[in-house]
């Protein structure tokens, strides 16, 4: 775990996308929702030469009536500033098959980088995205993401499944608030089904950035 704040968070970030866009490699950057997304927009002030080789998009979103609720608005609302793609797109479809869609395109997106690289906070209850404790998309499956209906609310998100194929996996957990989360995300051994935040243990290096210590 690294004690830092968002700056940090920022400039690491954009430090590991940089070297390997310069190496000429061909790039994967997810982005989550929340408190990620100030943090994914000063990263993205500070890439250098992203050219095609970057590929940027969320790692999950919902259908809502209300446009500003969306992860994707928020994302450009708050100056994103690089070519990205949201996952809601190609007129309104069902959550199941705009969920088929974004499977599909992480396919294509995993066999054509070089590196990836995905964005992650701990949410309350134990989430990841918009992988909910309990849910379909917690289960185990090939699929790299999925379609549901959360109450009344229609999701689709990225997968465990996903998550463990990514070479890197940042972490930003930021704020007293999450003291308690990180401390129970680092000593449990629950099952993803039960906590998906334990998925994000499975990918290849993870980074976990807070500003609060821990005993």
């Amino acid at each position: 775990m690294r004690i830092s704040d968002a700056e940090k968070v920022s400039s690491d970030l954009a430090k590991l996308i940089n070297e390997h866009l310069a190496k000429a490699q061909k790039v994967l950057w997810l982005i989550s929702g929340g408190s990620s997304i100030p943090i994914a927009v000063n990263t993205a002030r500070l890439i250098e030469n992203s050219d095609n080789r970057l590929f940027i998009t969320l790692v999950d979103d919902i259908y809502s009536a209300v446009e500003t609720d969306t992860n994707w608005y928020k994302l450009q609302e708050q100056g994103f500033s690089l070519k990205s793609k949201p996952i809601l797109w190609g007129g309104r479809m069902s959550s199941e098959k705009t969920g088929e869609d974004f499977n599909q395109r992480l396919l294509k997106y995993l066999q054509e980088v070089d590196f990836s690289i995905g964005q992650f906070g701990i949410g309350e209850g134990y989430h990841t995205g918009g992988i909910q404790p309990g849910s379909v998309a917690a289960k185990t499956t090939n699929k790299l993401a999925v379609g549901y209906l959360d109450g009344e609310t229609a999701r689709v998100t990225i997968t465990p499944e996903l998550i463990s194929r990514l070479d890197i996996v940042f972490i930003n957990s930021l704020g007293e608030a999450k003291k308690a989360l990180i401390e129970h995300f680092l000593s449990s051994t629950a099952a993803i089904e039960k906590e998906p935040t334990q998925a994000l243990k499975t990918a290849k290096e993870v980074y976990l950035y807070s500003d609060v210590m821990l005993p």
